[in-house]
């Protein structure tokens, strides 16, 4: 696949996963998303939408590994920045 056509579809879900976070949060009668939930859910639904198609299962189980790990970062850096 080409590079710019798998940006195009990471971009897309990413933006897809924001748009549906007030609708998702709602049906769940969470408060509505935050700007850092904004954040966090476009970044990994970015991540996500470059390794979703790779037919490699090892590398997308070690990405996957990855991912959470960084999730866990963000979300103590975003709790921590909201402290302040």
């Amino acid at each position: 696949m080409k590079i710019c056509k798998k940006l195009h579809l990471a971009l897309d879900n990413a933006a897809h996963a924001v748009a549906v976070a007030p609708e998702v949060h709602s049906h769940y009668k969470d408060p509505p998303p935050t700007l850092c939930d904004n954040i966090r859910y476009w970044i990994l639904a970015f991540i996500d939408g470059l390794i979703g198609d790779l037919p490699l299962h090892i590398l997308r189980c070690k990405f996957s590994a990855l991912k959470q790990k960084a999730a866990a970062k963000l979300r103590g850096l975003l709790h921590q920045f909201n402290q302040k």
